[in-house]
C-alpha cells in the first residue's frame, strides 16, 4: 500500500533507534480476516482492566510516501546523467570555439565581418565561455551579487506549463558546497528496550482466522519492519486498491484482522517486547485483545501505549463486526470498556475502538502538549471527553510534540532544489524563489512576498481562511501558491481554471507532488497554516526549516511551535499567530507579515535564518518517549 502522509512515524522510529536497541514496526501489508480461537481460562474483565491500568505509558511512529519513489528517483538520475553529458559536450564545443577565436590573428576581423559564416555563433561562444570562466574565477562571498550569480550557474531553468518538478533542477552540480543544515545528536539510552509499533502507515512504503497470514521482513531507515497480509492474497478483499484509507475494501474488517494477526505473530514467534505502541483507532483493538486474550497466552511482558494523532476519526464498530477478530464484541460492550455512549438505546449498540484503546492502554499520548490540553479541557475530544476525564484515564494522558525528519527535509542537502542553502549561506533561497516563479509562470519579482499553502483541502484546514488569504494576497500585491487536494478542492480547481488562470501572482495547484512540495517550501517567504484544529502540524515546521516565516492559527501543535513576533521579546518570535476563525483575525497576522517583509528586509532575513536553525528534529521528542517507555516497562 502507498499513501502520502504522516512521515513523522518513520522519523520517530529512526530517532528511537538511537535510544533503544530493538525498535520494530509492524505494518499491515494488506490485511485479512482472522478467525482465531480465543483463550480458555482467564481472569475476569475487571481484573484484566485493573492489570491494564496498573502500568503507564509510551509513544508513536511511522509515516508515508509514494511507493513509486524509487522509480521516480531512478528516472531523475538517468535524466540528470543524460543532461550532464549533453552540457559537457556543449561546454567543450564552446571552449574550443572560444580558444580558436582567441588564437587566430585575424580573429577580431573575421568575427566582425558582416555575413561571415558562423560569426555570430563564434562570437557568442567566445563571450559565453569567457563570462562563465570569469564568473567562476571571482571570489565567492555569501550575500553578494557575484555569489548569487555563481549559484545560478548550472540551474536548469524551467519552462512554464511543464511538469518541471519531475525533472532535475540543476544541469550541473552546485558550484559551492554550503554544508549541512542544523541537526542534533541523539544519545544512546542506558537501558535496552524492545519497542513494537503497530501502524497503518509507514513512510516510504505506506505514506498518509479462516485464512493464514504471510509475514514479510524488511529494514526501512535502519528500523526492522514486519509486513503482514493474508497468505492466500487472491482469496480475500482486504486492503485492496492503492489507498490505505477509503479504499475499495472493508476498513473495519481489515484493521481488526491486522490487530489480531500482529498479536498472533508476536505470540507465535516467541517475542516479548517491552512496549506495544499503537496508533489511532486502526490499531486500538490490539490493546483490547492483548489484555483480554494474549496476556493469558504467554505474551506477558508488553505494556501498551496509544498515540492519538487526530480525534476526528475514532472507529465506530458494530459488535458483530468485532467478531472478525475471533472474539465476541459483547465482551467490551459496557460504558467502562468500549461502548459508544452515543448509541445507547440503539439497536444495535456499538463499540468505539478509540475509546477501547484509551481504556485498555497503559499510557495515552497526543502529538503535541497543546492538543492534549484541548482534548482534556477543551472541545477537541467531543463525546469522548467524558471518558478522558475519568481519573484513571486522565492520569495517563500526555502530549509529546512530533518532530520532522531533518535529513529528508534539509535545504542544504535537498537534491530537489535549484540551489541549496542554510543559515550560513542563505542566498540559495532567492534562487529557489526565482526558479519556482519561472516554472509556475509567475512574475519574477524577489520583492513580492510569496505565500505558500501546502495542505489537504478538507474543512479541518480552514478552507474559508485559505480562500480569504488568496484574495488578500491579490489586494496587497503578494504572490500566493497553493498545493493540495481533498474533498473540498472543487472551488479551488474552478478558480485555477477560470478566475486565476495565467494570473501573474496566483497559482492554485490542485494536486500533490512531493518534489514540488520541496520546491515550494524552499521558495516560500511565508508559510500559511490557518487550521481550525491541528493536533501537531508538520507544515509550519518544514517551512521554518526552509527559512519561511509561518503565519498560523494558534491551536494545537501550531501554538506549540510558532511564537508571535509582535508579542514576544526580540529574538524569541519566529512567526505570526492569530486566535479567531474569522477573516479579520487572519488579516491582522497576514498583514503584519507583509509589512515586516516589505519594510524591514534585514530583520526579515535574520528571522528567516533563525528559523532555519530552529531545533525541529525528533531528538527531544524521542527522549520524552523513551522516558515514558521506561516509566511503564516491565524489567
Amino acid at each position: 500500500m502507498a499513501l502520502r502522509g504522516w512521515p513523522a512515524r518513520r522519523s520517530l522510529a529512526n530517532a528511537q533507534a538511537q535510544h533503544v536497541q530493538h525498535p520494530v514496526v509492524l505494518v499491515s501489508k494488506h490485511v485479512l480476516r482472522s478467525k482465531l480461537s480465543s483463550a480458555a481460562a482467564k481472569p475476569s474483565c475487571k481484573q484484566r482492566l485493573q492489570l491494564c491500568r496498573s502500568a503507564q505509558v509510551n509513544q508513536q511512529v511511522n509515516s508515508s510516501k509514494a511507493s513509486n519513489e524509487d522509480e521516480q528517483l531512478v528516472r531523475q538520475i538517468a535524466a540528470l546523467q543524460t543532461e550532464n553529458a549533453r552540457l559537457k559536450a556543449e561546454l567543450t564545443e564552446l571552449r574550443q570555439a572560444a580558444a580558436t577565436a582567441a588564437s587566430s590573428p585575424a580573429a577580431s576581423a573575421t568575427l566582425a565581418a558582416a555575413g561571415a559564416p558562423g560569426a555570430a555563433a563564434a562570437a557568442a561562444a567566445a563571450g559565453a565561455a569567457g563570462s562563465v570562466e570569469a564568473l567562476k574565477a571571482e571570489p565567492a562571498t555569501a550575500g553578494t551579487e557575484v555569489f548569487l550569480r555563481q549559484l545560478e550557474l548550472g540551474v536548469a531553468w524551467p519552462t512554464p506549463g511543464t511538469k518541471f518538478w519531475d525533472l532535475p533542477p540543476r544541469a550541473t552540480p552546485m558550484p559551492v558546497d554550503v554544508g549541512a543544515g542544523s541537526s542534533s545528536v541523539q544519545p544512546k539510552d542506558s537501558r535496552s528496550l524492545d519497542i513494537v509499533h503497530l501502524t497503518a502507515e509507514l513512510a516510504p512504503i505506506a505514506k498518509v482466522g479462516s485464512l493464514r497470514t504471510a509475514v514479510f521482513r524488511g529494514v526501512i531507515g535502519g528500523v526492522p519492519v514486519i509486513l503482514i497480509r493474508p497468505s492466500d492474497w487472491n482469496a480475500c478483499n482486504l486492503f485492496r486498491g492503492g489507498r490505505i484509507y477509503g479504499g475499495s475494501y472493508n476498513e473495519m474488517e481489515s484493521y481488526l484482522y491486522f490487530c489480531r494477526s500482529a498479536l498472533e505473530y508476536l505470540r507465535a514467534s516467541g517475542q516479548q517486547p517491552h512496549i506495544l505502541h499503537l496508533h489511532e483507532w486502526q490499531t486500538s483493538a490490539a490493546a483490547m485483545l492483548y489484555w483480554e486474550v494474549y496476556s493469558q497466552l504467554g505474551l506477558y511482558r508488553p505494556r501498551v501505549v496509544l498515540t492519538i494523532h487526530n480525534l476526528d476519526n475514532t472507529g465506530e464498530c458494530r459488535q458483530d463486526e468485532f467478531a472478525y477478530t475471533g472474539i465476541e464484541g459483547e465482551v467490551f460492550a459496557t460504558i467502562e470498556r468500549a461502548l459508544d455512549e452515543r448509541t445507547i438505546g440503539h439497536n444495535p449498540e456499538r463499540l468505539n475502538l478509540m475509546k477501547g484503546g484509551m481504556v485498555y492502554s497503559n499510557a495515552v499520548t497526543t502529538v503535541s502538549p497543546s492538543y492534549a490540553n484541548e482534548v482534556l479541557n477543551g472541545g477537541a475530544a467531543g463525546w469522548l471527553r467524558s471518558t478522558l476525564l475519568r481519573p484513571e484515564i486522565k492520569s495517563k494522558v500526555r502530549g509529546i510534540l512530533n518532530g520532522i525528519d531533518v535529513v529528508e527535509w534539509d535545504p542544504a542537502r535537498d537534491h530537489l532544489l535549484a540551489a541549496n542553502f542554510n543559515s550560513q549561506f542563505p542566498d540559495g533561497k532567492q534562487v529557489c524563489k526565482k526558479f519556482l516563479q519561472k516554472g509556475l509562470g509567475l512574475e519574477e519579482n524577489p520583492d513580492k512576498p510569496l505565500v505558500a499553502v501546502i495542505t489537504r483541502l478538507v474543512p479541518q484546514k480552514g478552507i474559508h481562511l485559505i480562500k480569504a488569504a488568496l484574495f488578500r494576497c491579490v489586494d496587497k500585491g503578494a504572490q500566493f501558491v497553493l498545493l493540495g487536494s481533498g474533498h473540498c478542492d472543487g472551488e479551488f480547481r474552478a478558480m485555477s481554471e477560470q478566475q486565476f488562470k495565467d494570473h501573474k501572482d496566483i497559482r492554485l495547484l490542485v494536486m500533490y507532488s512531493e518534489a514540488l512540495a520541496h520546491q515550494i517550501y524552499a521558495a516560500a517567504d511565508i508559510i500559511l497554516v490557518p487550521s481550525m484544529f491541528e493536533p501537531c502540524g508538520l507544515t509550519q515546521m518544514i517551512g521554518m526549516r526552509y527559512g519561511a516565516v509561518p503565519v498560523v492559527r494558534k491551536t494545537g501543535g501550531l501554538a506549540d511551535t510558532v511564537r508571535d513576533v509582535d508579542s514576544h521579546p526580540p529574538g524569541e518570535g519566529n512567526g505570526y499567530t492569530f486566535d479567531g476563525t474569522d477573516e479579520a483575525s487572519l488579516f491582522s497576522a497576514l498583514d503584519c507579515s507583509f509589512a515586516h517583509f516589505k519594510d524591514k528586509r534585514r530583520e526579515w532575513a535574520e528571522l528567516s535564518m533563525t528559523n532555519m536553525n530552529t531545533e525541529l528534529s525528533w531528538s527531544r521528542s524521542a527522549a520524552d518517549y523513551v522516558a515514558l517507555y521506561n516509566s511503564i516497562a516491565m524489567p
